[in-house]
């Protein structure tokens, strides 16, 4: 490490950014309750104009280059200077370098509202509403209200889940950290997602740890708040967990108890939407 570096250190602590999307901000949440002794500089960096006041590409890569430790998720090469090629063909060989996975499963809850995702439909995306749309083609809207309730709609939810499983592992070949295992052999033992894109602190637990091990960072990961399954406070309106979700997956935890309030609620906004489309073609 130069010498200049060594004296910004010595002046303002360890330098941390993460540059990643909300799960990035779990990260620093974990960071600053969990860290012990020293001082540290944390800091993080959005990775997508969706999330709102994301920095200029020029300051987020001079940021990370620049740091102590940087933990990011790898962005492919159509992100320009954010790829994870150019970062690390940039980064300072005095910048310990961590990529870790986004941790998403679309297949772990029947249905999974996500706004500011491109779908079938203007109002963002439902996880599930392809599924809906046929329902709606066959049964109409009661009949699919009906069959919701009763808990007969089939929403593939073990192919969904397998399928964005073998995602997370195939993007994981470019991660120094991997959760895909522990969540293959955990699903039915512990309550690992809060939403589809918002894991619980079970899963991030386990991310913390690689970070702790390749670091080398005084991270305390045993604390009494952590033991919250949202200890990062990440939104959870967006989801619901109905008695097929458990009875499929075999979860050990109960369904939300507005499963049938959201549900109907999601199924009238696609069968709307779907209907919307169907007038504009007559």
């Amino acid at each position: 490490m130069n010498i200049k570096k060594r004296i910004k250190r010595i002046i303002r602590g360890t330098d941390i950014v993460v540059f990643a999307n909300c799960q990035g901000r779990a990260i620093v949440e974990y960071l600053k309750r969990g860290l012990t002794g020293g001082r540290f500089r944390i800091r993080h960096f959005r990775n997508s104009q969706r999330m709102g006041k994301m920095k200029p590409p020029e300051v987020i890569v001079d940021a990370i280059t620049n740091a102590d430790i940087a933990i990011i998720h790898p962005l492919k090469k159509n992100h320009g200077i954010l790829s994870y090629e150019y970062i690390r063909s940039v980064i300072s060989p005095d910048t310990l370098l961590i990529s870790v996975p986004y941790v998403v499963n679309t297949g772990v809850y029947s249905l999974c509202f996500s706004p500011h995702s491109k779908g079938m439909f203007d109002f963002g995306r439902i996880h599930g509403e392809d599924i809906i749309v046929e329902e709606l083609r066959r049964h109409g809207l009661d009949g699919v209200i009906k069959r919701y309730q009763a808990c007969e709609i089939d929403f593939c939810l073990k192919d969904r889940f397998s399928e964005s499983l073998n995602t997370l592992k195939k993007n994981e070949s470019l991660t120094d950290i991997t959760v895909s295992d522990f969540i293959q052999e955990n699903l039915n033992n512990k309550k690992l997602f809060l939403t589809f894109n918002h894991p619980s602190s079970t899963v991030m637990l386990q991310i913390m740890e690689g970070i702790k091990t390749l670091t080398g960072l005084p991270l305390r990961t045993d604390l009494p708040d952590f033991q919250n399954e949202n200890f990062a406070r990440f939104p959870t309106k967006n989801a619901l967990i109905s008695p097929y979700d458990v009875e499929v997956h075999g979860y050990n935890f109960e369904p939300t108890p507005d499963w049938i309030e959201k549900g109907v609620r999601w199924i009238k906004m696609i069968a709307e939407a779907y209907d919307r489309i169907l007038t504009k073609k007559r």
